[in-house]
């Protein structure tokens, strides 16, 4: 249902690549499976992670899909959601909400923190501007 916003989520991430920066590394001698592991993936993978967060959170509110998904036996949190809003129980409702709500913030929290920046940049932010050269006088 949603894989038209993924592919646009991928594609922005793809596009924020610049083509000569594969092309460097196939001059430089460099296969395309190692150009595409050690610079195209890592440079898309913010984008592909704040993406996949998106569509997750969609996925996640889609009462449409959890009424199909749901069965006899097989109760998903969409259609609990809706049995317990028909019912009128709405401190249960609330606290289901919550419940779902915190469990989103939870996946995409540590999908944004584990895998948005390389190991080597977690914690390495720009601390101001460089010092202005001096002038011999």
């Amino acid at each position: 249902m949603f894989m038209p916003q993924a592919s646009l989520a991928a594609e922005a991430a793809r596009g924020q690549v610049g083509d000569e920066l594969l092309e460097a590394s196939l001059m430089a001698g460099s296969s395309r499976m190692r150009t595409s592991l050690r610079i195209l993936w890592p440079l898309m993978r913010p984008g592909l992670v704040y993406g996949w967060s998106m569509i997750f959170v969609l996925i996640l509110g889609d009462l449409i899909a959890a009424s199909v998904l749901a069965g006899p036996g097989n109760q998903v949190v969409g259609s609990a959601i809706v049995e317990i809003y028909t019912g009128g129980i709405f401190p249960d409702l609330a606290v289901l909400s919550l419940i779902v709500t915190l469990a989103a913030l939870t996946v995409v929290g540590l999908a944004i923190t584990v895998f948005s920046r390389r190991p080597g940049q977690r914690g390495a932010r720009a601390t101001g501007s460089p010092a202005a050269p001096t002038v011999a006088g």
